[in-house]
């Protein structure tokens, strides 16, 4: 086995391939493991092209995943919007409700729409089931 490790991807796909890659990561070698130390989201603009990546290499079992404070940040701010709570400022300055809304394929406005409300969490309950189960804490 060879691990690969990074961490404070944020979402950004393009950047993450291209460094795996100037390390000699390859996809096709199933001896390669892909160490991801946190904060796979937020910020970049790529979320839904890193999540199916990773997803795949997951169900490959070539990838290790730990909970960053990212994960925790994208959990609490589609609970925030799913109850109707008022959404923290630090979401848009994170990034977080970017990372929703490339997900939701909306943009910001939707965060304020009541009726978008289970569209969101229906949206983001993948991607928040994968991280609970397959993150490590």
């Amino acid at each position: 086995m060879e691990y690969f490790i990074t961490s404070d991807v944020h979402g950004y796909y393009k950047e993450l391939i291209i460094a795996l890659n100037n390390k000699g990561f390859d996809i096709n070698n199933k001896e390669h493991i892909l160490c991801i130390c946190g904060d796979l989201f937020d910020r970049g603009s790529e979320p839904c092209e890193l999540f199916e990546f990773v997803k795949n290499l997951n169900e490959q079992n070539r990838l290790i995943y730990i909970k960053g404070n990212h994960e925790d940040l994208l959990e609490q701010c589609v609970n925030e919007i799913y109850t109707g709570k008022n959404i923290g400022l630090h979401h848009f300055s994170n990034g977080t409700i970017e990372t929703i809304c490339r997900f939701c394929g909306e943009n910001e406005k939707i965060i304020f729409k009541p009726s978008k409300r289970y569209f969101i969490y229906n949206t983001m309950k993948p991607i928040l089931n994968f991280i609970t189960k397959n993150a490590i804490d």
